[in-house]
């Protein structure tokens, strides 16, 4: 039976030779090692990983290196509990990213971010326009009390969002007797768990933005004559 042989690997043949590997050495930019993000581009994020800044060529590739399989990182560390300069609700992160290469070499190196919040968005306003009116004699103009008239807000970080409303002084409709045109404003504003408001109060973080979206209506005055 003929026998085959497999031959090492470069790297194998300068360890077994005593032939020292040249070191592998990843860095992360200066502007990549601790860096603020907006929630809505955590995704760019992927882009700002640590460069290959000495490795040996038998031990792969720098196209191997950079790759998935040998480039990974992990979060290794994530809270809500962060500086005072930054609006409550942002997310501080450490990630390390960890380089192998193919003679089982490793280097890392520990990336920190800080994900700020952004304003809730108004997806869905009824009537921005007045299109109703109402009689002054009717018990609430509560949205419940007038068909689930709400608008609807979203957060592009996954929050909660909460919204409530305020109604400016009326303005009387021109030419048109006892009728007037009510602005209800509305403010949508992210919500967050117990434990997140209790690191923000201890910080003393400012609010995060809030959004804002105007919704009309008229309201008719029944005892007015003209």
């Amino acid at each position: 039976m003929a026998l085959t042989f497999e031959r090492p690997p470069l790297c194998r043949i300068k360890q077994f030779g005593d032939e020292p590997l040249t070191p592998l050495i990843i860095e992360l930019e200066p502007e990549d090692q601790s860096f603020d993000l907006l929630c809505s581009d955590i995704a760019s994020a992927a882009s700002r990983k640590p460069s290959i800044v000495s490795y040996d060529t038998d031990c792969g590739s720098l196209s191997y290196l950079t790759g998935n399989k040998a480039m990974t990182y992990q979060k290794i560390n994530s809270d809500y509990s962060v500086p005072s300069q930054y609006e409550c609700g942002t997310l501080f992160v450490e990630r390390e990213y960890t380089v192998k290469d193919k003679c089982d070499q490793e280097s890392t190196a520990v990336q920190t971010m800080y994900v700020e919040p952004e304003a809730p968005v108004f997806t869905s306003v009824p009537d921005q326009e007045p299109q109703k009116t109402y009689s002054t004699s009717v018990e609430s103009l509560d949205p419940d009390a007038q068909g689930g008239n709400w608008p609807l807000a979203s957060s592009n970080c996954g929050f909660a969002v909460e919204v409530d409303s305020t109604d400016a002084i009326p303005v009387e409709v021109e030419g048109e007797c006892g009728l007037w045109t009510v602005s209800r404003i509305w403010t949508a504003r992210l919500s967050f768990n117990d434990d997140v408001d209790d690191a923000c109060e201890a910080n003393g973080n400012p609010l995060p933005p809030t959004a804002q979206a105007i919704q009309q209506f008229h309201m008719k005055d029944d005892e007015r004559t003209c």
